[in-house]
């Protein structure tokens, strides 16, 4: 039985259910702040905001539990791959740069949810509770510089995973490989 095929499935599993659950938030990012603001509410503009922002902020922090996970079971995979299925991997440079994609996007990870993501929540925490305009302000700024990091990273996530799930065919097949299937 081919047990690395099993470990790869997973693998490939993983990046794209990260990948596509990343495509997905910036989709429906996008779809939460056009329907609440096109909405016929005698809501402020303020407060449509502050809603679809809290719409996309805890539809972010469950996106943060898939992409763990995801983290998880493919550095148990690179595990499995780099000892027990050894031999079915490709040339030592790809496979490198392959990892080293997983790594970064799995350090983006951590910046994200270890400093951009509290920042996030006690700055939004501060604007909707502070009296005072300039304490107000200030977390504004502080917030608005978090959520363009937050995008950076986002993004920066999508292009690390898209180049490693590019990257990893050719990273996972031996030149054994590709032999036993012609003959």
């Amino acid at each position: 039985m081919k047990r690395h095929r099993l470990t790869n499935g997973v693998y490939y599993l993983m990046l794209g259910l990260w990948f596509g659950s990343l495509v997905m938030l910036a989709i429906t990012a996008a779809a939460t702040f056009s329907t609440v603001r096109a909405s016929q509410t005698q809501m402020t503009p303020e407060a449509q905001n502050r809603l679809a922002g809290s719409i996309v902020g805890s539809a972010i922090d469950k996106l943060a539990v898939v992409e763990m996970i995801c983290a998880a079971v493919i550095v148990c995979c690179v595990l499995l791959q780099s000892t027990v299925f050894k031999k079915q991997l490709g040339g030592r440079k790809i496979n490198a740069v392959r990892i080293a994609l997983l790594v970064l996007v799995i350090v983006v990870l951590g910046a994200d949810r270890l400093v951009v993501a509290p920042t996030l929540h006690q700055h939004r925490s501060i604007m909707h509770t502070a009296i005072d305009e300039t304490t107000i302000l200030q977390s504004k700024a502080i917030f608005d510089s978090m959520h363009q990091w937050s995008v950076r990273l986002a993004s920066t996530s999508m292009l690390l995973l898209a180049a490693a799930t590019l990257i990893s065919p050719f990273a996972l097949t031996s030149k054994n490989t590709i032999d036993d299937k012609n003959n």
